[in-house]
C-alpha cells in the first residue's frame, strides 16, 4: 500500500495531523509503524478511563501493543520510534526503556502501574538467557490482563501485588 492509498483511509484528526508532519520531517520509518506507535501511545494515555462494552460482560480497553517487524536498518525504525516515544514522554507517559527482568517490571510496575515499556529489539526483554526465561509467562499475563488486582511471587518466595497493571509494550 503506498503512502497515498494509506493516507486516503485514516480519518481526520490527530492521527492524520501526525501523519501529515511525519511526512513532512521525511523521516525513514514507515508510515504504518508510525501509526502503530502512536496509536500504542494514544492508548497509554487514556488508559483504563475509557472502554467498549461488548455483550453486557466483556470490556475493551484502548492497550494497544506494537511489535514491529522490518529487515534490519532497512526501516530507521528505532530512530521513528525513539521519537514518537520522547513525545509520549513529554505527554506524561511512564516509559521504561532498555532490558529488563520479570524483577525489574514488578518492582518498576509496583511504582507505576502504567507502563510504556519500549526497547529497540524484542530480545532485550524477551530471550532464551536463563535469568529472563521467566517474562514469556509473565508478559502475556501483564498484558492481557483487565483492571484488576494481580498477585505475583518472586524467585525469593516473596508476594507482588500489583493494582490493576495496564502495561504497553513498544518493540
Amino acid at each position: 500500500m503506498t503512502e497515498t492509498e494509506f493516507m486516503a483511509i485514516v480519518p481526520d484528526g490527530w492521527l492524520k495531523r501526525l501523519c501529515h508532519a511525519w511526512l513532512e520531517m521525511h523521516m525513514e520509518m514507515p508510515l504504518q509503524f508510525v501509526v502503530l506507535t502512536g496509536m500504542a501511545v494514544v492508548g497509554k494515555l487514556i488508559g483504563y478511563r475509557a472502554w467498549c462494552q461488548v455483550a453486557g460482560v466483556a470490556y475493551i480497553y484502548p492497550n494497544l501493543n506494537a511489535l514491529l517487524v522490518s529487515p534490519a536498518g532497512l526501516c530507521r525504525r528505532s530512530h521513528g520510534t525513539k521519537t514518537i516515544i520522547s513525545i509520549a514522554e513529554m505527554a506524561g507517559v511512564n516509559v521504561y526503556r532498555g532490558k529488563a527482568t520479570r524483577e525489574g517490571l514488578l518492582d518498576e510496575l509496583q511504582e507505576c502501574p502504567n507502563l510504556l515499556v519500549y526497547a529497540d529489539e524484542i530480545a532485550e526483554i524477551v530471550n532464551r538467557r536463563e535469568y529472563q526465561q521467566s517474562m514469556t509467562s509473565f508478559l502475556p499475563t501483564v498484558l492481557l490482563t483487565e483492571p484488576k488486582t494481580l498477585h505475583e511471587r518472586t524467585r525469593g518466595g516473596g508476594k507482588v501485588t500489583l493494582d490493576a497493571p495496564m502495561l504497553t509494550c513498544v518493540f
